[in-house]
Formats: structure tokens, C-alpha cells, sequence
């Protein structure tokens, strides 16, 4: 083993330890288990796998080449672990073979071809090179729907990369005619292999931190803005977008329309059945009305058993529309709870005006709609009125 080489190793194995413990301390110190401990682990055998090349120093190459390799592979499939535990269940788990398998061929093939180290490394590079391949898969999520995070797409091409690294270890090893030493991999691809695939390492870490940033901000969002309960907005989040609505319908001189949704004789459910059965109604109902308004729709819980829509570029006749769809599909088909059958109507309210600018006009809108639903139970309920 050249000084060069020697060297590298070092400086890798000092940089992934600092790594590791920071990752690490970060993970205990605020108490989260969404896979960033699992990744420290995998950072610590990385580490240790780089640590076992020293033991060649020691003459012990045949342990070096077993202990190094193995290391390697299950610092790879704690990375895959990671992942996975960070994303379930937004993404399906892959198969536990696809992720651990990998290990005991690992330790197969170093302990049968520790003297053929030719067809050894070629074959240790293929296994890792498939590993690499399954992160990159898993980072990039292809059954994963919406938008990608840009950590994710940073450990994607992180993991992609190292790949390549790999699939090339794979080539020159089948053409290198400069071995040498038996069990000594030839030192130029060695440390090209070492420098590139340290700093994909370094790299796949900061795209991993960066998904957990990511995920934590998208649930304090999530947190400001919707209703912990049944998803839907919540009242601030109404009264911001509802502003927002006005304005642009006051600029482009449309309609803008209002639904008041109230669930009729909703404590009595509450009695009746108990809370746990209200909670579930209430969650049921947003699921009805999010298959009966349109994506740029807004729909938001204003309190208790009340809700919102705002429907933008929509009069009063299409808002009367809307909502008696809304009654009949409500009441067509009994909420079921815990197998109970539980009847359910809704009142509702309809305001619909083309506004004008105004701070106070949302206010006006949304207290108009409010009246038009009261009217509504004080007619009967299980209707609409228009107002």
C-alpha cells in the first residue's frame, strides 16, 4: 500500500468518523428516530471499513480484504434502511431480501475468492454497485407522487454516482494488468475509487439531512395551515387565501362565491354516539366534499362543524349548484362508523358577488354566508339558501 493511498485512507476515515458522530449527535440530541440514526450507523461502517485496509499495514490481508468488504456492504444497506425508514409510509417498503441480501453474498464471495482477487473484486464491485443502484431507486421514489424534494434529488444523483463509480471499478478490474501484489486492488484505481466515492458519501449525507430539513418544515407548514383533525385548511389559512380570492376577483371583475357548510343536529352524534364517532364524520364529510369541489377550490374548516368553500370565477346560479350537489351527496349514502349507519344532512349557506377591493370585504362576505346557512336551519335544514 503506497503512501498516497495511505493517506487517502486517513483523511476519508477521519472525515466520515467526524461525520458520523455529528450526524449522530444530532439524531440523540433531538430525540428523532425517522432514520437519522440509522444513517450515523452507516456513516460509523463505512468509516470501519476504511479502518480495516489499515490492517493490511499489519500484514493481515486476507482479514482486511474479508472485514473491509463485509463492512462495506452493510454500511450500503443501513444507507437503504435509512431511507426507507424515513419515507415509510409515504413510499412502500421494498422487499427485506432487496435490502439485506446483498450481505451474506458479500461475505460468500470474500471468503471463497480472497486468493482469486481478480474475479473477487470484480464480482464485491458488482454487488456494490447493485446496492448503490437500489438507493438511488428508492431516493428518486418513482411511485412517489408530487413534487421532489431537493434532498432527494441531491441523494439520488449522490447514490447514482457512486454507481457509476463502481460499474467502472468493475470494468478496469476486468482488463487491469497491473496487479501486482495478489491481494492488493491496483493503487491508482483504488484511490480514484476512495476519493470519488468519499465524497458521494459526504454528499448523499447532506442530500439525507437536507430530506429531514425538508419533511420538518413541510410538517410545521402543515402544522400553520391545516386543521389537525380532517386535513382541510384551517380558518387562518381561509381568510388568507380568501383575501387573496377577492382581490384577484375585484382586479378581473368576476364573481367570487361562498358556501357556509354546516352538518345538521351534529351534538346530538356527539351524544349519541360519542366523540371519537363525531371526529370520524367530520373526516368523512371533508372526503365528500373534496370529490364534489375543484382543485383550485378552497376548502376549510371555519370552527367546530362548520366549513368553508371558496369558489373563485363562480356566480350564485353555479354556487347553487354546487351546494345542492353537496346536500344530495351527503345524504344519499349514511356515514358509516365502527358498522354503525349514521344519517347525515348538511345546511348550507350561499354568498356569491362580484367584490369590490377592500380589507373588510372577505369579513362581509364570509358573515353574509354564515346568516344564509342560519337561515338555512331555520327553514328546515338539510338545504340550501342563497343570500
Amino acid at each position: 500500500m503506497n503512501l498516497d493511498l495511505l493517506t487517502v485512507l486517513w483523511v476519508t476515515l477521519l472525515i466520515t468518523f467526524l461525520l458520523a458522530t455529528a450526524v449522530l449527535a444530532v439524531a440523540w440530541l433531538g430525540r428523532a428516530d425517522d432514520g437519522l440514526v440509522t444513517w450515523g450507523w452507516a456513516l460509523l461502517f463505512n468509516g470501519g471499513a476504511n479502518l480495516a485496509f489499515v490492517l493490511r499495514l499489519a500484514e493481515w490481508p486476507a482479514t482486511s480484504i474479508v472485514v473491509s468488504s463485509v463492512l462495506t456492504s452493510v454500511g450500503m444497506a443501513l444507507h437503504i434502511q435509512a431511507l426507507v425508514r424515513f419515507q415509510r409510509p409515504r413510499v412502500p417498503a421494498p422487499p427485506v431480501a432487496l435490502v439485506w441480501a446483498p450481505l451474506p453474498l458479500m461475505l460468500v464471495l470474500s471468503l471463497a475468492l480472497v486468493e482469486r482477487h481478480q474475479l473477487r473484486s470484480v464480482l464485491n464491485s458488482s454487488v456494490w454497485c447493485f446496492q448503490m443502484a437500489t438507493l438511488a431507486w428508492l431516493a428518486w421514489s418513482p411511485r412517489l407522487s408530487g413534487p421532489r424534494e431537493y434532498g432527494r434529488q441531491l441523494l439520488a444523483l449522490s447514490a447514482g454516482g457512486l454507481m457509476l463509480v463502481f460499474a467502472y471499478r468493475v470494468g478496469r478490474f476486468i482488463v487491469a494488468d497491473e496487479w501486482g501484489d495478489p491481494l492488493v486492488v491496483p493503487s491508482r484505481i483504488q484511490a480514484a475509487s476512495y476519493l470519488v466515492g468519499h465524497a458521494a458519501i459526504l454528499l448523499s449525507t447532506i442530500g439525507y439531512i437536507l430530506l429531514q430539513k425538508e419533511r420538518a418544515y413541510e410538517l410545521l407548514r402543515q402544522q400553520a395551515t391545516r386543521d389537525p383533525l380532517t386535513g382541510a385548511a384551517n380558518r387562518r389559512t381561509l381568510m388568507e387565501q380568501l383575501e387573496r380570492s377577492v382581490s384577484i376577483a375585484a382586479r378581473n371583475r368576476q364573481p367570487l362565491a361562498l358556501l357556509m357548510i354546516d352538518i345538521d343536529f351534529f351534538k346530538k352524534v356527539n351524544d349519541n354516539y360519542g366523540h371519537q364517532a363525531g371526529d370520524a364524520v367530520l373526516c368523512e364529510l371533508v372526503r365528500r366534499l373534496e370529490g364534489r369541489v375543484r382543485q383550485h377550490d378552497v376548502l376549510a374548516r371555519f370552527g367546530g362543524e362548520e366549513f368553508v368553500v371558496v369558489l373563485p370565477a363562480t356566480d350564485a346560479v353555479g354556487a347553487r349548484v354546487v351546494a345542492e350537489d353537496i346536500c344530495r351527496a351527503i345524504q344519499e349514502r349514511p356515514f358509516v362508523v365502527e358498522g354503525q349507519a349514521l344519517p347525515v344532512t348538511v345546511s348550507v349557506g350561499v354568498h356569491a358577488r362580484v367584490p369590490e377591493a377592500g380589507p373588510q370585504v372577505a369579513g362581509q362576505m364570509v358573515a353574509i354566508c354564515d346568516q344564509a346557512m342560519y337561515t338555512a336551519k331555520q327553514n328546515g335544514r338539510n338545504r340550501v339558501e342563497l343570500l
